[in-house]
């Protein structure tokens, strides 16, 4: 409460100071983890400026993906669908990333961020990384017995996009390539049916599967 006693003069003044609000800005890392020993929700001044919003690794993690920056947007629509941004896959992640990254409601990780006046959660965006798949030929010989013909060179694509074998892929000399493969038998050292495609994992591990059935009269050989 403003006192004083005021001058007959007229020169009496009176200051009056405001203390900005206070509100929490909450960080959604979604299908990420928080790291660190920084605050996920941090109570905040309105109109104080961040100098640096998290970035990735050292604020927050997800495996197979990269954290790009910050969206006050919890769901953006991509072809048709409703997709929650923080939690988004594959190639919708990648396309969710090219639609608001140009928009007012989008800040790069690292950037600056002014408080508004009410609590506020940012979502993170993440970008999925190049990942490592694998690529092999096996070869069934007219008795049954299979035999690793050759794993092809490791290939890169975006984590938890699909992938597909090409028509080179399915060539072999001197073979045939068999599409509707499959075997029963119980043996955990080998792949059991042909699989021309598969969704790359972030660990590197994902692999296709190709099988060939041996033409009559061609020689093999057995490694």
């Amino acid at each position: 409460t403003a006192a004083g006693a005021i001058a007959g003069d007229g020169s009496s003044k009176f200051y009056i100071y405001f203390k900005p609000n206070t509100y929490t800005l909450t960080y959604s890392t979604g299908a990420g983890s928080w790291v660190g020993s920084a605050d996920s929700a941090p109570a905040t001044q309105f109109g104080k400026t961040i100098s640096a919003l998290p970035v990735n690794t050292t604020n927050v993690t997800r495996s197979g993906y990269e954290l790009v920056g910050w969206t006050t947007r919890q769901t953006v629509t991509v072809s048709g669908e409703s997709v929650t941004v923080n939690t988004a896959t594959g190639q919708k992640a990648l396309d969710l990333f090219d639609l608001i990254k140009d928009g007012g409601t989008y800040f790069s990780a690292g950037s600056s961020y002014t408080m508004p006046k009410a609590d506020t959660t940012l979502y993170a965006v993440w970008k999925p990384l190049m990942t490592t798949y694998s690529i092999y030929q096996y070869g069934v010989r007219e008795d049954g017995q299979v035999t690793l013909l050759q794993q092809l060179e490791s290939r890169q694509a975006y984590t938890d996009t699909v992938v597909y074998a090409t028509a080179d892929d399915k060539t072999y000399p001197g073979y045939g390539y068999n599409a509707t493969y499959h075997d029963d038998e119980v043996d955990a050292s080998r792949a059991h049916d042909t699989i021309d495609h598969v969704t790359v994992g972030a660990d590197g591990l994902s692999r296709i599967s190709l099988f060939f059935n041996a033409k009559p009269d061609t020689p093999y050989t057995i490694y």
